[in-house]
């Protein structure tokens, strides 16, 4: 007999009935059923006064605990002496999808080198169910957890659970990549359970050293004002040596707005208003690229630091003053509290304070510098 795990206690199971060719006390008398923790019978008498029996559920079934169960139903008559038959009962529990698979780990940390290329394998995920057929058949996916980027970089094999390489891995724009996966069974109901796995990009020596230069420019300086001149050098010849200066994506929007460069001269002018109080330096990443077949490149780093004009007056606050004075006033009274600022730096930030009042009052009042 076949029973699903999923059968709730109190659920019935008819049994076939014994046969017994005496009739009176000396045919079927009861029924009796060897010890077991999950059923019990229930005898029930028909109209005619002949006897049935029903399997009855006490206990829940799992599969996972144990998959058969054997026990021994004795049919008993009333005569004397007392005679019994006996059969053996073999129920199989039949699986019910009542168990989520499980990862071997919830997290993993792995290691990958830059540049690895397309289709190698960065780690097998593991995951077990203890059901069995389509209950425990999983797939592999991205959980919803997972970024564009990831799923543009990586693949999830959805049937061995391998994470391969799918685009092209770059140490310098991320040296860690967070991938998220789940896996679900096909059975009915079936619940996704989630891992993470960390991948730590290796750098490998793929860049050349860039040149850095440095150099000043003064705020407010005119539109069209030469910061520099690039010069690269190529040893080859012809449209080979011949070479075009370009911002590399390192260099951000604002920096483009606020300054130029020539694609043939490589200058690099002012061509925004340069304000030494909103930034004090800007930093461009350019690259030369021949113009020969299969072009090649190569970088530098520009950092140009502001120079600061005063080109902002003081201002002046007055926090408290004192109206009226009696003439008997003691030297050294505070009268006025004024609060002065200049948003220039160094000696163009630093203010001095001059009374402006008539010769007489000079002698009479002076300010204190705080």
């Amino acid at each position: 007999k076949f029973y699903p795990e999923s059968s709730a206690p109190g659920s019935r199971f008819p049994l076939e009935s014994a046969q017994d060719l005496d009739v009176g006390s000396n045919s079927l008398r009861t029924y009796l059923l060897s010890v077991n923790e999950h059923f019990f019978l229930d005898i029930q008498t028909r109209s005619d006064g002949s006897k049935f029996a029903e399997l009855v559920l006490q206990n829940p079934l799992d599969r996972e605990q144990q998959s058969a169960h054997q026990m021994v139903l004795t049919a008993v008559d009333g005569g004397a002496p007392e005679r019994s038959g006996t059969v053996q009962i073999d129920i199989t529990v039949l699986d019910a999808n009542d168990n989520a698979p499980v990862f071997d780990q919830s997290f993993y940390r792995v290691r990958l080198a830059e540049n690895a290329p397309k289709g190698t394998v960065v780690i097998k995920l593991n995951a077990s169910d203890l059901d069995e057929g389509s209950n425990a058949d999983i797939t592999y996916s991205f959980s919803g957890h997972a970024p564009i980027k990831v799923r543009q970089l990586f693949s999830v094999d959805s049937e061995t659970g391998e994470i391969k390489v799918k685009g092209v891995i770059d140490y310098e724009k991320a040296r860690m990549h967070e991938i998220y996966v789940q896996a679900k069974d096909k059975g009915p109901s079936a619940v996704a359970v989630h891992c993470k796995v960390l991948v730590n990009v290796l750098d490998k020596n793929d860049n050349l050293p860039e040149p850095v230069y440095a150099v000043n420019v003064s705020e407010n300086s005119a539109a069209g004002t030469v910061v520099m001149t690039l010069n690269a050098t190529d040893l080859d010849e012809g449209t080979n040596a011949q070479l075009v200066y370009s911002h590399t994506l390192y260099t951000s929007e604002k920096t483009q707005e606020l300054f130029s460069l020539d694609p043939n001269s490589g200058e690099i002018k002012v061509k925004g208003v340069i304000d030494y109080e909103e930034s004090q330096s800007f930093e461009m990443h350019i690259q030369a690229q021949d113009r020969g077949t299969n072009p090649l490149s190569g970088h530098c780093k520009v950092t140009v630091f502001v120079t600061d004009l005063n080109d902002n007056y003081p201002e002046v606050t007055i926090k408290s003053l004192k109206s009226s004075l009696t003439e008997d006033v003691a030297v050294g009274t505070l009268i006025a509290v004024v609060s002065v600022s200049d948003r220039d730096s160094g000696a163009n930030g630093e203010c001095t304070h001059i009374l402006f009042s008539p010769g007489e009052q000079r002698n009479i009042f002076f300010v204190i510098p705080l």
